[in-house]
């Protein structure tokens, strides 16, 4: 579920191939970040979480409008967005992506849950599960950064197709959240 196509991963992707490798690493220590905080929120609040459609709701209505709002950004002319320079803000951008990603609240829920069988409820089995997942999270933004880095090229050549299909990826990820 963590290298999967979706927000993160086309977002590191798209570091990947506006930076290069090395100077998209800031976006993914924000996504390192933000899988920590959004794995905080979904342990400590799991039972909150899991009873309360409210809650759900908004935080729906917050990624989709944030998916939304990249897959339009990412139909702006080459003009009107400074690709050589990416996310202006990667740390903080990664940060809300996390916390917008409904797709990481899910990755958590059903990590948190499932791995019940490979680790004894023990005081120190939460944190285990947290490192393991947090460890396979950023592990996937880091490899679609690094394909990011090498799929630059063909970007260049391609770049209104590529930005249409993931802009076309993003707006699907909105209608697959409400289902």
């Amino acid at each position: 579920m963590a290298i999967t196509p979706g927000p993160n991963t086309i977002m590191a992707l798209s570091e990947g191939q506006n930076k290069g490798f090395r100077r998209g690493l800031s976006f993914n220590f924000g996504s390192f970040i933000g899988f920590w905080l959004v794995g905080l929120l979904v342990a400590g609040l799991s039972a909150t979480v899991f009873d309360n459609p409210q809650l759900t709701a908004v935080l729906k209505v917050i990624g989709s409008l944030y998916l939304v709002y990249l897959a339009i950004h990412s139909l702006m002319p080459a003009s009107a967005i400074n690709t050589t320079d990416g996310l202006r803000h990667p740390i903080c951008s990664a940060i809300l992506l996390q916390a917008a990603n409904i797709k990481i609240y899910l990755y958590y829920i059903a990590g948190l849950t499932g791995f019940a069988t490979v680790f004894p409820n023990t005081q120190y089995s939460l944190w285990f599960k947290l490192i393991i997942m947090v460890t396979i999270g950023i592990l996937g933004t880091l490899i679609w950064t690094l394909i990011g880095n090498y799929l630059k090229t063909f970007y260049d050549h391609h770049h209104r197709s590529v930005n249409l299909v993931v802009a076309l990826l993003l707006l699907v990820s909105v209608i697959d959240l409400w289902r």
